[in-house]
């Protein structure tokens, strides 16, 4: 009986390479190195693309914790099959009319494909190898897939540029072909039991009850999600925003946009394989002064040494985040009952999404107006501003040792907890 236990057990460890081949097939973007100045070419200014960004976002910010409870609920699997065949049809729906009706819902679906991602993939993982028992290896794994991340979104990034040269659409096109397949391998996972009393699962509205009142109960798990929340927030700003007219300000032809991109893809890759080794050598807490310390000092030198050579310092930016990134992750895993991971980690995203809507069309606004450097030198000081506080707090709700979601009760398990909370 027992070794049949671990054999079942065991093979949820199938599950880890292919979300590997999951993460690395939906993060091949080849349109990501031009899809400003894609949209750009076909007629809308930086403020429109700031509109319609803050639209979109607006709109995946309200699915964020409903497709989080969908994957709790029904399945994260289900999650991130639906979401990576939204994104498929959202990409070939961006080639039609500029602000025609297909061409809107399909912005905004692709937006809100990424939501049916966001927890589930993450839940999905760390389940697996908590049942195959080997759930402190969490953060070496998450590192190790961001490293794929990075490659194949480095690599498609490089094509990307290439392509674009010759037409610019076929990038979106390739890459709704690889997100159908993502769909595929996603229906090939083995689904994990989503609660420790055997697999019964909370209904869809407990399910969303429970896991906001988790994290809004437990001040360690609430500025965990703050904490990572910011720190992904100005990542994506500098990165999928701000690179690009950066780097035409300063005067780099458009087909090295890949190259660049493929350069802070490379940084990540670096910080997300030492993350695990800097983890055991520094600690959490030293990491976590580094890290946001060394992003405020490199955009504050985006910014007052704008130059070509500049740019490099957009690796160094992502090495850093990438660093902790997995240690975050870890955190915030570490810290919720597995029946409701997905929707408590979906709340991460919806406040990046609340904060990056304004935050993301004033930042555009700027660059328009004076300068992307510049941009990004207002970024430093907000990072500033926000992370400090917030690490403040996080590290005073550790320190007073508060009960995490997994004792609640020293007692009753953690799916009676949750029930109890349900119904009260």
């Amino acid at each position: 009986m027992k070794g049949s236990i671990v054999s079942k057990h065991s093979s949820f460890d199938r599950n880890v390479p292919r979300y590997y081949l999951f993460s690395g097939l939906t993060s091949s973007m080849f349109w990501l190195p031009i899809w400003i100045i894609f949209l750009q070419d076909r007629g809308l200014s930086l403020g429109q693309i700031g509109m319609l960004e803050v639209v979109a976002l607006i709109v995946g910010a309200v699915m964020e914790v409903p497709t989080g409870v969908v994957a709790d609920t029904y399945g994260r699997k289900v999650s991130l099959t639906i979401g990576a065949f939204l994104n498929g049809l959202a990409l070939l729906a961006l080639l039609t009319g500029v602000l025609s009706p297909v061409f809107l819902i399909g912005y905004i679906l692709w937006n809100v494909s990424y939501t049916f991602f966001s927890g589930a993939g993450e839940a999905l993982l760390y389940d697996s190898l908590k049942l195959a028992g080997r759930d402190a290896d969490y953060t070496a794994i998450t590192g190790r897939n961001m490293v794929i991340v990075q490659a194949a979104g480095g690599i498609a990034g490089l094509l990307g540029g290439l392509i674009a040269a010759w037409d610019m659409r076929a990038c979106f096109v390739i890459t709704a072909v690889l997100t159908f397949a993502a769909a595929a391998v996603a229906l090939s996972m083995k689904e994990p039991p989503h609660a420790d009393d055997g697999g019964n699962r909370l209904g869809y509205r407990e399910n969303l009850r429970v896991g906001m009142r988790i994290a809004v109960s437990l001040p360690r798990v609430r500025y965990i999600i703050l904490f990572g929340a910011t720190i992904s927030l100005f990542s994506i700003l500098l990165v999928g925003f701000l690179l690009q007219p950066y780097a035409e300000e300063v005067g780099l032809p458009i087909w090295s946009m890949g190259a660049i991109l493929l350069l802070a893809n490379g940084g990540a890759m670096v910080g997300a394989w030492l993350a695990g080794r800097a983890e055991r050598r520094l600690g959490r807490t030293r990491l976590l002064v580094i890290v946001p310390a060394a992003v405020v000092g490199l955009q504050l030198l985006l910014w007052v040494a704008a130059a070509p050579p500049a740019v490099m310092l957009f690796a160094a930016i992502s090495l850093a985040i990438a660093l902790a990134q997995p240690i975050l992750s870890a955190m915030l895993n570490e810290a919720i009952p597995s029946a409701q991971r997905a929707t408590v980690i979906s709340l991460q995203s919806l406040l990046f999404s609340l904060v990056a809507s304004p935050l993301q069309i004033a930042l555009l606004t700027i660059a328009a107006r004076t300068s992307a450097a510049f941009a990004i030198g207002v970024a430093a000081v907000l990072l500033a501003c926000l992370v400090v506080p917030v690490f403040l707090l996080l590290q005073r709700a550790s320190s007073e040792r508060e009960p995490d979601a997994d004792s609640l009760n020293p007692v009753v398990p953690v799916v009676a907890v949750a029930r109890a909370l349900a119904a009260d």
